[in-house]
């Protein structure tokens, strides 16, 4: 792989729909649940995740310079779904991670992996749409720490970041409620969507201080092989 090319597949899925959420405010939001082959699931079922976007990108800025943090497949380990609406999975970003800085690699920033994520998965309904929320499962604000020092030298802006906040997500085809085998999820980007509030769970993640974006794609499907969906 060229270290200087990157895959931009992960910020053209499904564009239009997220540029149709920017300015998106503060509303009310209203819990959900899952359905396993249409029938409301009573009991915590598994979930795994099927490979779509050819990258993910953190895409924030850092000493006045952007940086992108580009790693080629994510991995979702012990996805649980519970009837109450929630669930658990660990996220594993991995597969020749890089980081760039004013659109250079800079081998010595580069991160340790896996990239690991343990997040709380929560399902709202708001305006006839689903969305998903994703939290650290801890009940922090630390959504990862990214240890950027895989190659020993020592990175200048600091070996190891902690990238605060929540992500929320959307099914790529605006079709959650409907049973499929397998739903494309992705992070949406733009002004904050707040759910759940007060306190407002919001579209947030943090770079250190500096806002960052979450981008990529990832179809999510039942250990099982039944078909799924959101229910509210």
């Amino acid at each position: 792989m060229n270290r200087r090319m990157l895959g931009f597949r992960a910020l053209m899925a499904c564009l239009t729909t997220m540029l149709g959420i920017m300015g998106f405010s503060a509303v009310s939001a209203q819990a959900a649940t899952w359905l396993e082959a249409g029938a409301v699931i009573g009991a915590t079922k598994s979930v795994v995740g099927e490979t779509d976007a050819e990258t993910w990108l953190l895409d924030s800025t850092a000493l006045g310079n952007t940086v992108i943090i580009h790693c080629n497949e994510l991995i979702v380990k012990d996805g649980l779904l519970f009837a109450n609406g929630t669930g658990l999975a660990e996220l594993e970003f991995k597969n020749d991670c890089l980081f760039l800085f004013g659109g250079t690699a800079l081998t010595e920033c580069d991160p340790k992996e896996p990239i690991i994520s343990k997040v709380k998965i929560e399902q709202y309904l708001h305006n006839s749409e689903s969305y998903y929320l994703f939290s650290p499962d801890d009940g922090t604000l630390n959504f990862v720490t990214l240890h950027l020092d895989k190659n020993g030298p020592g990175c200048a802006i600091g070996e190891s970041i902690t990238v605060t906040g929540h992500v929320i997500a959307k099914e790529c085809a605006n079709e959650p409620l409907i049973d499929r085998l397998k739903h494309l999820i992705e992070p949406i980007f733009g002004t904050a969507l707040d759910l759940a509030g007060p306190p407002a769970h919001k579209n947030s993640l943090k770079f250190g201080a500096n806002i960052a974006t979450l981008l990529g794609s990832e179809w999510l499907k039942m250990a099982s092989g039944s078909t799924w969906a959101g229910h509210v």
